[in-house]
């Protein structure tokens, strides 16, 4: 398997293309996501074999799947390093997953045995839990997508994609903490997928550090919960998507641990984490 082969290179267009007008949410086929606080904030369609994209205050993407294309439209001038964040962080899980892998929002630790990978929303703490087992002698793996594999025996693989980790100062200004670039990976950077854990934050700073094993329905509804995809218009890949999510929540430990909105729990939980999840 030849990782660097998923990697779609792109080019960036500033010329307008009505292509992307029929991403009207009052259009037939189109998929709107929303942010945890009810904001619009991506819209998609398939449509003739292409992929079309549109991220709020960013702007637009085409992927023509016949020849392998992919476009980024920018709404206004952006520096190359700020479209390369976005690609990185949005735009390659995505390409990734019509690729034929799945994907999931989660950052991932590498054990002895493989990898664990932590799912959840933006803002639960996933960096920040990930980059504290990393000082308990961890290895980072992903932050915000860990790539999934189902292999010809039914094993599960993860593989190695580009990620900047970010933590925030005491300024609550983001400051990158540890970085893996594409030059950075090689075509070994493949492990076994352990677990996954969703990660949920719970307003109440009077919550107790809550630890749950899920059954099978409950892990194939995490999954989908967490997974990064432009659009489910493809039947195909709404089927291999449904069946290798089933097989990964038949075959692999789901947990859902549940904690306070309180950064001084942080240290407790990670120690639990380390001790209950990890071992």
């Amino acid at each position: 398997m030849k990782i660097n082969k998923i990697f779609p290179e792109f080019t960036v267009s500033y010329c307008p293309n009505d292509i992307f007008d029929c991403l009207n949410i009052t259009t037939d086929g189109v998929d709107v996501w929303y942010d945890v606080h009810g904001n619009l904030c991506a819209k998609s369609k398939f449509i003739n074999n292409k992929y079309l994209f549109n991220l709020s205050d960013f702007g637009n993407f085409l992927y023509e799947v016949d020849n392998d294309n992919l476009t980024i439209y920018p709404e206004k001038k952006e520096n190359r390093d700020n479209i390369n964040e976005i690609y990185y962080r949005i735009f390659l899980p995505i390409m990734i997953h019509i690729k034929g892998f799945e994907t999931i929002h989660a950052a991932g630790i590498v054990t002895e045995s493989g990898v664990v990978a932590f799912a959840g929303c933006s803002g639960v703490g996933k960096s920040t839990i990930s980059y504290s087992l990393f000082k308990k002698d961890y290895g980072l793996w992903a932050d915000d997508c860990v790539v999934v594999h189902k292999n010809a025996d039914d094993s599960i693989s993860t593989l190695k994609i580009p990620f900047t980790l970010r933590l925030k100062d005491s300024d609550n200004r983001n400051k990158i903490a540890y970085k893996i670039t594409r030059s950075d990976i090689n075509n070994s950077e493949i492990k076994n997928l352990l677990k996954i854990v969703e990660l949920v934050k719970d307003d109440n700073p009077e919550t107790k550090i809550d630890i749950k094993k899920l059954n099978s329905k409950d892990s194939l509804e995490v999954l989908f919960r967490h997974s990064y995809y432009c659009s489910l218009q493809n039947k195909k890949l709404k089927a291999r998507m449904f069946n290798n999510f089933s097989h990964m929540a038949n075959t692999l430990p789901v947990y859902s641990v549940r904690y306070p909105d309180d950064k001084t729990q942080i240290s407790k939980l990670v120690d639990i984490l380390d001790e209950l999840v990890l071992h």
